[in-house]
């Protein structure tokens, strides 16, 4: 065995081991919530373990229960698709249309329907004028009141909506996703010079196709419209691929419902004087369930709904890579949601691009940031989060810029030391990028624990810490180059060509 091969094992076996031990430290502590009453029903028994489930992850238990409800009205919707597709080609916008509304307004209330409308209809009419600035100002504009809206006024909710909190967080959903796919049509209708009286039905059957009208990600209009052709793969080899990736799908919300019975991160996210005492390996094993629960769900969601629409011929983007095997913040941005990555790319970031030089790069990167900042809502956790990451994105593209100045000097170090140096260089900003995650995925008084320990502990515990984040260095660059390797003789020619970002 040689050296590179037996010094990339010890980081394997090391990342690993450390993994797994802070997770076990921290699933020890979950004993406290036996002492505490559970005044909240923060706690569901089960019929088959003893052992209860943390139930306070808001967005799985609503999600995972819209998904179930959701499951007749997806086997309505592709059954009659699939006859339109043969039959009235035609009439199968109507048909997107019309479920897509009706379900939004099952879900919710018919006031609820209206106002998701509405914003659909405010484009419509804004776009007759033929700018992109007036289809960015809307979009703001409507972004500050679902911010509003998103605060909750009971007395707007239960009088004029009549509403509940669950149906409030799918009204939400929904005006934020249509709030991209509206940009996304209108941008594009402006650019090709197609505003006719057609706009309205097209946009209906794009924001309210079913699949993806909760649960994202993000799909561009043009891609969209393949839903409306017919397959060139027969009907058999479609269903088996759905088959098989609706297994997938589930049993990844298998293996995360019953992680639940064995790692309280959600619960522990509400208690922050608990989580203070946690020592430093279960403090950090916390954060890293934390992120992988995080993953879980999204790969549930979004296998959910990319399944089905990968059924009816949409081209959609892969499910969110595991974030234990990424260690920059690029990739972060690039890999997890690739929907809303394109979304920003293409439509912030390329045209604001005036100049290829690092301001002019940085300036785009900043305004695409400030978007996701608003799109998430103007909340004080996420603006922490959003600044920690503009910074380190911005970071992390100097760094590249330097390394491609001073190439010539790099090159002094053999290559064995130059991965050595670069991921030496990546583990503090890994440090940061994770800290800056956990205000996302827990709000400030996490965050700010995260942020304290990382600066104020031990010597010895930051120095462990940081070797374990230098073998998830080495680890992750070894995986990039597998898969790039790999990948070469798999893919294919992509459509899209957006050029090279530090997004």
């Amino acid at each position: 065995m040689s050296k590179v091969h037996f010094e990339l094992i010890i980081y394997i076996v090391l990342w690993i081991c450390g993994v797994l031990y802070s997770i076990y430290k921290f699933s020890r502590n979950n004993y406290v919530f036996s002492y505490i009453p559970d005044n909240h029903g923060d706690f569901k028994s089960s019929y088959y373990l003893t052992i209860k489930r943390d139930a306070t992850d808001y967005e799985w238990e609503t999600m995972t229960l819209l998904i179930y409800i959701s499951l007749p009205w997806i086997g309505a919707h592709i059954l009659i698709s699939e006859f339109l597709r043969e039959k009235c080609e035609k009439v199968l916008p109507y048909w997107q249309s019309i479920i897509g509304l009706s379900f939004l307004t099952y879900m919710t209330t018919l006031q609820g329907s209206f106002l998701v409308a509405s914003q659909l209809i405010l484009f419509e009419l804004i776009s007759k004028f033929g700018t992109i600035i007036l289809i960015w100002t809307t979009c703001l504009g409507y972004l500050a009141a679902i911010c509003f809206f998103k605060t909750f006024d009971q007395t707007f909710g239960y009088q004029y909506l009549r509403i509940n909190e669950w149906q409030h967080f799918l009204l939400i959903l929904s005006l934020c996703w249509m709030n991209l796919r509206c940009i996304s049509f209108y941008i594009e209708t402006i650019k090709c010079k197609k505003n006719n009286e057609s706009n309205l039905l097209r946009i209906f059957s794009y924001c309210f196709y079913l699949p993806n009208l909760f649960c994202g990600p993000f799909v561009h209009y043009e891609e969209m419209l393949q839903s409306h052709n017919k397959s060139t793969v027969n009907l058999r080899t479609r269903l088996l691929i759905l088959a098989k990736d609706l297994l997938r799908v589930a049993w990844w919300c298998l293996f995360t419902h019953l992680s639940l019975y064995f790692l309280y991160a959600s619960a522990f996210s509400l208690n922050p004087k608990l989580v203070k005492k946690f020592n430093s390996w279960a403090l950090y094993g916390y954060g890293y369930w934390m992120g992988q629960f995080f993953h879980l769900k999204y790969v549930v969601f979004y296998g959910f709904s990319t399944s089905i629409a990968k059924f009816e011929n949409v081209p959609v983007p892969p499910l969110p890579k595991c974030i234990g095997r990424i260690h920059l913040y690029s990739d972060m941005w690039k890999y997890f949601d690739r929907g809303l990555h394109s979304f920003l790319v293409k439509y912030i970031y390329v045209p604001t691009l005036t100049e290829k030089s690092f301001i002019g790069k940085t300036l785009s990167s900043f305004l695409c940031f400030v978007f996701v900042y608003i799109w998430h809502g103007v909340q004080e956790f996420i603006l922490v989060w959003a600044i920690l990451n503009f910074i380190g994105v911005t970071m992390e593209s100097g760094f590249k810029s330097l390394c491609l100045h001073y190439e010539h000097v790099i090159k002094i170090l053999n290559s064995r030391w130059q991965r050595r140096f670069v991921c030496l260089l990546a583990s503090p900003l890994l440090a940061v990028s994770c800290v800056s995650n956990f205000y996302f995925f827990a709000g400030m008084n996490i965050g700010n624990i995260f942020a304290d320990r990382l600066f104020n502990d031990s010597l010895w515990n930051e120095a462990v810490l940081f070797f374990m984040l230098y073998c998830c260095c080495q680890v992750s660059t070894e995986i990039n180059i597998w898969e790039k390797s790999f990948m070469k003789t798999l893919r294919k020619p992509s459509g899209r060509n957006y050029g090279k970002t530090h997004l």
